[in-house]
């Protein structure tokens, strides 16, 4: 909670600017390659997992010495991204124009080993939230024509429920409460609880 990451460049020049967020001071600027996507604080708050705007590439990168520290090589637009509570598992998901498929992939970050894909076939994935234990990964399911969320075991990666929404205009966003029991389904007009049980 020391320091805030904001992604900078419009054209050419591309990176981070980290910010003290008790003084709005900038303290670091690191430089990228390419223009930044989503950000990512490792829980440890001495790594950033940042994702390419072209979703060609998702990087992990300590703040102490603003460098790479490992590279995770993507193909397709990301959607959404998240780690597991501890920092332990990465996982990303979007949509591969070239190969017309959806994919949540996954790896180790400190081992930079990708682990066995999440199954998310035609249903797509448009955000990705693990329980604040980190055993269950929910997926919303929005291919614009069934909108779903689906529970998966995180160790296995096997579906546990399926919950599906009336509501077709599509999910903004998923989150669990801190206990684990419940989860939060923005979608339409409406923000609805389910019991995860």
């Amino acid at each position: 909670g020391k320091t805030i990451a904001i992604a900078t460049g419009f054209s050419t020049e591309f990176g981070l600017c980290l910010i003290d967020a008790a003084t709005g001071e900038e303290v670091a600027q690191i430089s990228l390659t390419d223009r930044p996507g989503l950000l990512l604080y490792v829980p440890d708050g001495q790594r950033i997992v940042v994702t390419a705007a072209d979703g060609k590439a998702v990087r992990l990168i300590g703040l102490s010495d603003a460098k790479v520290v490992r590279t995770f090589p993507n193909a397709g637009h990301i959607f959404t991204a998240a780690l597991s509570p501890g920092g332990k598992h990465l996982i990303v998901g979007g949509f591969d124009y070239e190969k017309s498929a959806w994919f949540a992939r996954r790896w180790e970050l400190d081992t930079g080993r990708e682990m066995d894909p999440l199954p998310v076939g035609k249903g797509g994935i448009s955000h990705v939230v693990f329980s604040s234990d980190g055993t269950i990964i929910a997926i919303a399911a929005d291919n614009q024509k069934k909108v779903a969320v689906r529970l998966l075991d995180a160790a296995s990666g096997q579906e546990r429920r399926r919950i599906p929404l009336p509501d077709q205009s599509g999910i903004k966003s998923l989150a669990f409460s801190a206990d684990g029991k419940t989860l939060a389904v923005s979608a339409g007009s409406a923000t609805q609880l389910f019991d995860i049980a």
